[in-house]
């Protein structure tokens, strides 16, 4: 199994790091530039609070390391999808390529308000199980943001829970926000059949 490390991100990271590390940095700062010392060594208690100081500036780097996470994958496609495959479920990259390539085309020959987006970055997870539980429903499959879990029955089914759960990510990356019952009734008007 082969790793690579991305970094993936919510807005959150982009306000938290900085509004947690700079914040308390500049408190330590303000207390070894303007605080009283209530006894002890002046100095001593102002190495110690820009000490403070500089490990809080430390863990903004820190923050967006332990924010990054290795992916650890079987096949990385053309698309720049990640696919992790079970003991059974195992579709090929030459299989994951073509069925990418044909749902490419089959959206973009579609009228769906959007542009068929960059895929790259998307996991798929294949599970050995042909029923999932998800949220305490049981499922065939789901998607979560950038990771797709598909379940497993035959090499046909994989396949159609493929198609499926890669075009909520088409539809939603390309801005069709995320509403299952809407993605589903786009999938019915345009034929996806998956």
């Amino acid at each position: 199994m082969k790793t690579e490390r991305t970094w993936i991100f919510t807005p959150l990271d982009l306000l938290a790091p900085w509004a947690v590390c700079l914040g308390s940095a500049a408190l330590c700062i303000y207390a070894a530039l303007a605080g009283k010392v209530m006894g002890g060594s002046p100095v001593v208690a102002k190495i110690i609070a820009f000490a403070v100081a500089a490990l809080f500036l430390a863990g903004i780097p820190l923050w967006y390391f332990v924010r990054s996470r290795f992916r650890k994958f079987d096949l990385k496609t053309k698309h720049g999808l990640y696919v992790v495959h079970g003991q059974k479920n195992k579709p090929p990259l030459h299989d994951v390529e073509t069925w990418t390539d044909e749902l490419i085309f089959f959206w973009r020959s579609k009228d769906i308000g959007v542009s068929v987006p960059a895929l790259a970055g998307i996991t798929i997870f294949c599970l050995d199980v042909e029923k999932l539980s998800v949220w305490g429903r049981f499922v065939r499959g789901y998607t979560n943001g950038s990771d797709i879990t598909i379940g497993w029955r035959d090499s046909e089914y994989a396949k159609s829970l493929f198609r499926h759960e890669l075009s909520h990510c088409i539809l939603l990356r390309g801005g069709k926000g995320w509403d299952e019952n809407t993605h589903h009734q786009i999938f019915a008007e345009k034929g996806l059949k998956a």
